[in-house]
């Protein structure tokens, strides 16, 4: 493993990752909206809220510890990285087996899970490839390459099978298929090479060891994931299965951007372990500001433009029988900035200094602002209550990740003095683009004029005020 690649380089890879796990399902989803019934979606949609539910505990247990736990251990010699991996491959295959029991034990003894037994069941090829997923092992070694081709292989070969295979309702099976075979492509190839890695076999007590000191990340993704992942399952349940689709679609977009920039620090992550296991405490809070200014001038921005555009993104991405998802987008764009801004101190902030527990009680605060949201607004708004609920949700648990980091201290200073020009500028971008509507143009014309409008009038601001985010761009990720 080359742990030699640059920040600068492995934050592009990592967000190139990104940008094709957020590109994928909405090109997906806006193939299966032009052949597919909206209930059909809403199915799939149902059935994939409780699989993501359990890959987003086991993957942010085993993936976030595991790639922590590596590179802060990565100077040390390689018999004990052969060992250290075997540990948690055992860690991993164990948690993954587990939730898969959990999950089949839902499907069989839930009357609404089974009902749909067949979608359940296809779906659940997702959760069984997450068995061979070692990803750890190369954002531990911070080698975003391998990652970067395995994940283009996986996602463009089942979106070209959509596009040949997927024509119309009666392929909606084939579709749930070509949706759950992309984790399988991905995880394979990497389990195939693992015989280069593993050292001797584990024992029980240093397995436990690490189940003991991953514990606080399942406790807080468990609980966190009710409000991050179940959101189709409680508007399937409380609503039908045409809401959850409208639902689906209309979020899609939001979360996509959230995915995107919740990455942007991703790829720091083992190096700010690193450099706090160094106590180099100057570099550490320099890369942590140039983490939150390049989030902050990015998300702001999109969230403008997302709500000013929102009539023509579902009209030209899902085609106009989806108008009822429009509110929905427009009212989810929020969560962008709010989970970006909470991964930030969540994720590079606290995750890296040890302090699990401050995030599991963040998800108890979450958790319960979700479910009382989602009980309360969506019998009476459906669909619209559930994204109100969500940006609800991910506003508070920000407001206590910040006032917890604040509290202890670790909170770099005066960032909120990057706020300034990145409100400023996006109120611009936001009239230039919503003076570009009025013209009538045709719909992706529009849309494209209208983007590139905003998004000429954002940086001409940030030019003509000599953004330090501008004079920092070059500078990005250079930490000796």
């Amino acid at each position: 493993m080359n742990s030699g690649h640059s920040l600068k380089v492995n934050s592009i890879l990592n967000i190139l990752i990104t940008v094709i796990m957020a590109v994928y399902p909405m090109l997906l989803l806006a193939w299966g909206s032009r052949h597919l019934h909206v209930s059909d979606l809403g199915s799939l949609y149902f059935a994939n809220g409780l699989v993501s539910y359990m890959i987003f505990i086991v993957v942010g247990g085993v993936q976030f510890y595991a790639s922590r736990t590596i590179a802060s251990q990565r100077r040390q010699t390689a018999s004990l990285d052969r060992r250290l991996f075997s540990e948690l491959f055992l860690l991993n295959l164990v948690s993954s087996a587990s939730f898969l029991l959990i999950y089949a034990l839902l499907v069989i003894f839930v009357p609404q899970f089974r009902a749909q037994f067949p979608v359940f069941a296809i779906l659940g090829l997702l959760l069984f490839a997450n068995i061979f997923a070692v990803d750890y092992l190369y954002m531990g070694h911070e080698d975003f390459r391998n990652l970067f081709v395995r994940m283009l292989i996986s996602r463009v070969i089942p979106l070209l099978a959509a596009m040949l295979w997927v024509r119309g309702p009666k392929d909606f099976y084939v579709f749930c298929g070509v949706f759950a075979i992309s984790g399988l492509a991905y995880n394979v190839p990497a389990f195939l090479k693992l015989r280069f890695y593993l050292g001797p076999w584990p024992d029980r007590a240093s397995v436990l060891i690490h189940l003991r000191n991953c514990r606080p990340m399942f406790l807080f993704l468990l609980i966190g994931g009710v409000y991050a992942n179940l959101d189709t399952i409680i508007l399937g349940l409380l609503t039908t299965h045409e809401q959850v689709g409208f639902y689906a679609a209309g979020t899609r977009i939001s979360r996509a951007f959230v995915a995107l920039y919740g990455s942007i620090g991703v790829a720091a992550m083992p190096r700010l372990a690193l450099l706090l296991s160094e106590q180099k405490i100057r570099e550490h809070e320099a890369l942590l500001r140039k983490i939150f200014v390049l989030l902050i001038h990015l998300s702001v921005p999109t969230v403008i433009l997302l709500i000013v555009n929102a009539r023509l993104l579902i009209q030209c991405l899902f085609s106009e029988s989806f108008a009822p998802s429009i509110k929905v987008c427009q009212l989810s764009a929020l969560a962008i900035l709010f989970m970006g801004c909470g991964s930030f101190v969540g994720m590079q902030i606290l995750f890296p200094r040890g302090m699990e527990k401050i995030l599991f009680h963040m998800s108890l605060v979450a958790t319960f602002l979700n479910l009382s949201g989602q009980f309360i607004l969506i019998p009476i708004f459906g669909m619209n209550g559930a994204a109100v609920s969500w940006v609800l949700t991910e506003f508070g648990g920000l407001v206590f990740l910040v006032w917890s980091a604040r509290k202890l201290g670790v909170l770099p200073k005066r960032l909120h003095h990057e706020l300034i020009h990145p409100i400023i500028g996006s109120m611009l971008a936001g009239f230039s683009a919503y003076f570009v509507l009025l013209l009538r143009l045709p719909p992706v014309l529009a849309l494209g004029v209208s983007l590139a409008c905003g998004g000429i009038s954002y940086l001409a601001y940030l030019i003509a005020v000599r953004s330090s985010f501008l004079k920092g761009l070059g500078y990005f990720g250079k930490v000796e």
